[in-house]
């Protein structure tokens, strides 16, 4: 039976959030009368290098993080 889950806590004591740091790009024509178009021709998502980790919004220290097995996240080695 596993044990009880425990929330991922940073060095300092405190609860991390979870960081996802991809964004949507969304493609448009411009009109023939100037406008943005309510059409979307596509979309995109842009990640950046470390689109997704946890975050101490104390200190600001970020740390890399895992699945344990019952795929709960858990904290794992701190991003430099």
């Amino acid at each position: 039976m596993p044990g009880k889950y425990q929330k991922p806590v940073c060095d300092c004591g405190e609860e991390l959030v979870y960081i996802n740091n991809q964004f949507k790009q969304t493609r448009r024509r411009v009109t023939k009368d100037g406008k943005i178009s309510k059409n979307i021709l596509g979309t995109h998502y842009n990640s950046t290098d470390d689109p997704e980790y946890l975050c101490c919004l104390e200190c600001g220290k970020t740390y890399n993080y895992l699945y344990d097995d019952e795929y709960r996240i858990v904290r794992g080695g701190e991003l430099l």
